[in-house]
């Protein structure tokens, strides 16, 4: 560690470290401008004290002055050996002071401003920043990852993976989920999304269906998904066949609704397994993209010239979506203790003044022995105490400085457009939810239930329902939504459980429009107008 280097001149001013200031180090680095200007004053006064102590040589001076000293001083420092303890022994104490306080933290720096600037540099992937908020979204806004897939086994094609186990517990119960599977298949990306449901009628009396919502990509297949019975009368498994011989999976769950006692448990790093899963009074297998009961997507339409396209997202590859970092923060910092008389710029410990105290105590100290030699002690400042009172007075107690005040002043900057970059939210890190733009999120999603008069029973991104007539509903959106590049995706039961319903966008005209759409109801049979039982409706956008 080298010192710094000193010139014998006086400065005419300090230098002020700005908070836009760089930090940078060594001789002519500005963290030590400060530092540098400080001790070039000290040597100038230094030299200064040692030239006009060479010429006082009228003792009655100094006597009269310390006469007139006495007369007022309190008995424990009247004295030179006392005064010299007071100051620590040490002939260089007001630089000693000053050199100490200027390592301390300014109390006009501590500001939710500067602390908010401090925390941008250093927050972003692998900082442990958990905030509660992302531009003030909480968690529960964003599609949820809940499984991803174990590698053991991965290499070989047409394997099953168990995704889910489906508990329905009582009769009369039903569950419906909107998940979307994802993977990289030859460095491009694979993508199938999927409604499923299923219901438990009485007593072995059970139903289901798996549509396939969207798919990109080259290894999935229209079968690729399978719903069966795993033995028990009310639970149900999951699983997913891929069609290459590589890949890593992750599971998005989008949307879902289920019934009292119902639950989902999903299996992360399961394993794979060759034999085609099967199921008892349950065994239903995906068949292909479909539109109102008909397919409309196969194999075939798929490579050059299908427009498909797979590997990017609105020409964007995965690769470039956002990653995150954040701060650390340090200590108190401690100095090692000089040599016994040291008279160096370096930081002076208790131990050290303690040590020098005592030498001079020892025996009658010749650095502090004469009035002029205590006034360069002190600066030559008749008003030391008030002057250093004053310095003092604008720092800051470290004691002030808790976790507690810093989240106080931050939750004041906080929140959407404060350019805090988290690296978790609700514990959880940014690569565990699904991108903003990421293809075919639901923006909005609801599940409604009684005849005529529907209500919620599950509601995200809508803020109302209105019944028009028979068998024709308004839904309005809590916001408004693009006009363009969206998917309306519909299902409705009628109270006897027959599903002869068709379902579509708009009544006598198309209603669409950035704040509300209608949806209408026919009999499959009679086309006539008819009040079902539930609707489920999920809206994607681009």
């Amino acid at each position: 560690m080298a010192n710094l280097s000193e010139d014998m001149v006086w400065k005419d001013g300090i230098y002020q470290l700005e908070t836009t200031d760089p930090v940078v180090g060594g001789p002519e680095g500005i963290d030590n401008r400060q530092a540098k200007e400080l001790a070039s004053r000290t040597q100038y006064l230094k030299a200064q004290v040692e030239l006009r102590a060479s010429i006082i040589l009228v003792n009655t001076l100094i006597d009269a002055a310390v006469q007139s000293i006495l007369n007022s001083s309190p008995a424990t420092l009247d004295t030179l050996n006392e005064l010299a303890a007071a100051l620590g022994d040490d002939p260089n104490f007001a630089a000693s002071m000053t050199a100490l306080i200027g390592t301390k933290l300014d109390a006009t720096s501590y500001t939710a401003e500067d602390i908010l600037t401090k925390l941008r540099g250093v927050d972003g992937s692998g900082s442990g920043l958990d905030a509660d908020l992302v531009q003030g979204q909480a968690a529960n806004e964003f599609a949820k990852k809940v499984l991803v897939t174990s590698p053991a086994g991965e290499n070989s094609e047409n394997k099953w993976y168990k995704l889910a186990t489906i508990s329905l517990n009582n009769d009369y119960k039903d569950f419906n989920a909107i998940l979307s599977i994802t993977t990289h298949y030859h460095g491009k990306p694979s993508t199938v999304m999927f409604n499923l449901f299923v219901r438990r009628h009485s007593f072995d009396s059970y139903d289901g269906e798996i549509n396939i919502i969207s798919g990109s990509g080259g290894i999935f297949v229209d079968t690729c998904c399978k719903l069966t019975q795993n033995g028990s009368d009310s639970v149900f498994d999951l699983w997913m066949q891929k069609a290459g011989a590589r890949g890593s999976f992750s599971l998005h769950e989008l949307a879902r609704s289920f019934g009292l006692h119902a639950s989902v448990v999903y299996h992360s790093l399961g394993a794979w397994q060759t034999d085609t899963p099967e199921g008892n009074a349950l065994d239903i297998t995906s068949n292909g993209l479909r539109y109102f009961g008909k397919k409309i997507w196969h194999e075939g339409n798929d490579g050059p010239g299908s427009t498909l396209d797979a590997d990017t997202v609105d020409g964007k590859h995965a690769s470039e979506f956002v990653a995150s970092i954040s701060p650390v923060f340090t200590g108190v910092p401690q100095a090692p203790t000089p040599a016994l008389g040291d008279n160096s710029t370096q930081l002076a410990t208790t131990q050290f003044i303690a040590r020098e105290i005592s030498a001079l105590i020892g025996s009658s100290p010749a650095t502090l022995d004469t009035l002029n030699e205590l006034a360069a002690a002190l600066g030559e400042d008749p008003n030391f105490a008030a002057s250093m009172s004053t310095l003092i007075g604008t720092k800051m107690n470290s004691s002030a400085f808790t976790a507690a005040a810093v989240l106080a002043l931050l939750l004041t900057v906080d929140g959407a457009g404060s350019g805090i970059d988290a690296d978790k939210l609700d514990g959880q890190q940014g690569n565990y939810y699904a991108p903003a733009d990421a293809p075919g999120i639901a923006v909005a999603s609801c599940s409604l239930v009684g005849t005529g008069i529907p209500n919620f029973r599950y509601v995200h991104g809508f803020s109302s329902v209105a019944d028009l007539g028979t068998g024709l509903f308004r839904v309005t959106f809590a916001q408004a939504q693009p006009t363009a590049n969206y998917v309306v995706v519909a299902t409705a039961r009628r109270a006897d459980g027959l599903r002869d319903i068709l379902v579509s966008l708009g009544g006598d005209t198309d209603t669409y429009s950035e704040n509300s759409f209608d949806i209408s109801c026919h009999n499959g049979s009679t086309g006539a107008s008819i009040d079902p039982s539930i609707i489920n409706i999920v809206v994607f956008g681009a």
